[in-house]
């Protein structure tokens, strides 16, 4: 039986949402929301693409702020403390490792073509999502 494309796509982010929470493991400020909100703040995002991104409202991404803020990973002011940047940079380097075997062996073409498939249907997913 052949699996259709929507099939795969969810398998395979259930398959990597395990796959990111065991490399996370170790780094227990650091689930899969946190590590998410953290990557996308760090990098500009404003509180909006985060929360549509995580699908929460932005009070709930706050929450996530505020969480990570408790934990030491953030300071008052919402930037990385050393603690933090240290957690960062270890739990990174967990996830290049745990993910870096996946595509190791597929050709570069084949990933280019891949990502440029999966941003396309990512693309029009949201603008589905948001027409209403």
């Amino acid at each position: 039986m052949t699996r259709s494309l929507p099939q795969i796509i969810g398998s395979t982010e259930s398959a990597l949402g395990a796959l990111l929470d065991h490399a996370l493991a170790p780094f227990p400020a650091l689930g899969r929301d946190e590590w998410i909100y953290l990557n996308m703040s760090l990098a500009g995002a404003p509180l909006a693409a985060i929360a549509a991104t995580l699908q929460r409202s932005v009070e709930s991404v706050e929450r996530i702020r505020i969480t990570l803020r408790d934990n030491g990973i953030l300071d008052a002011a919402g930037v990385l403390t050393s603690s933090g940047n240290d957690q960062l940079t270890a739990a990174r380097e967990s996830v290049t490792t745990a993910t870096a075997q996946l595509t190791a062996d597929i050709d570069a073409s084949d990933i280019d073509a891949t990502a440029r498939t999966l941003e396309l249907i990512q693309q029009r997913a949201r603008a589905q999502a948001t027409a209403g």
